[in-house]
Order: structure tokens, then C-alpha cells, then sequence
């Protein structure tokens, strides 16, 4: 004879995900080279994965245009953080590209919860 048990469990609510909702958008995006960055690698979760650029160890000097030119980064991933650090608030040349993308020589991707993808024109 078998014998059954049910258990009944509350179903719990669903629980935002913030950073998988922006990787599920990075991907979306197409093929980045090399992605300069503050947050958490972003790059790991490509396929394939992209070179990380450390904007952490960029001071202000020397202008973050030379920066990621030395670096050859072909992407910036512009996030809430990075927007509220004044080294890059400052940054003229950042500005520039924010303000008008197409006219920098970049392709602009919004991504959810306040981030933007800039990925250089071929």
C-alpha cells in the first residue's frame, strides 16, 4: 500500500534580479572586444566573454579617452556608479560622448536599471 503525503508551501513572490536582467540586455547587444568597466566583469557573462578594462585604475589621468585607446577597449559600460564618480562626472571627453554617441564615433545601448552600453562604430 503507498502512502502520500501533500505539502503545501506558500508560494513566495518573485524577487526582483537586477543583474541578470542587465546581463539578459548585454547579451543582446552583439560582440564586444574589449569592455572598460567598474562594476563586476560584465564581461564574464558573454559568449564569447570579452576583455576586462579596469576603470578602477584610472585616476583621471591621463583624459579616459587615452585611457581606453592605450587599453583598446572598444566598449564602455557607463553604470549608476560610474555616473556618480566625480573623475568620470568631470570628464569632459565622457561628456561629449554621452551627450551625442552617433557623433563620437559610438552606438549608444540602453540597458535596464540605469546602465548604457557604448560600443565603438566600426
Amino acid at each position: 500500500m503507498a502512502l502520500a503525503a501533500l505539502v503545501l508551501t506558500p508560494v513566495r513572490p518573485a524577487v526582483p534580479q537586477p543583474t541578470i536582467e542587465v546581463i539578459q540586455a548585454l547579451r543582446q547587444a552583439g560582440p564586444v572586444g574589449a569592455m572598460a568597466e567598474l562594476d563586476g566583469r560584465w564581461c564574464t557573462y558573454l559568449d564569447p566573454p570579452c576583455r576586462f578594462v579596469d576603470l578602477d585604475r584610472w585616476s583621471g589621468t591621463p583624459p579616459l579617452s587615452d585611457y581606453l585607446a592605450a587599453e583598446r577597449a572598444d566598449a564602455l559600460m557607463v553604470s549608476p556608479r560610474l555616473a556618480s564618480l566625480s573623475h568620470f562626472a568631470n570628464d569632459a571627453w565622457l561628456a561629449g560622448v554621452l551627450a551625442d554617441p552617433a557623433a563620437s564615433g559610438f552606438r549608444a545601448v540602453p540597458l535596464p536599471h540605469g546602465h548604457l552600453l557604448l560600443v565603438g562604430a566600426e
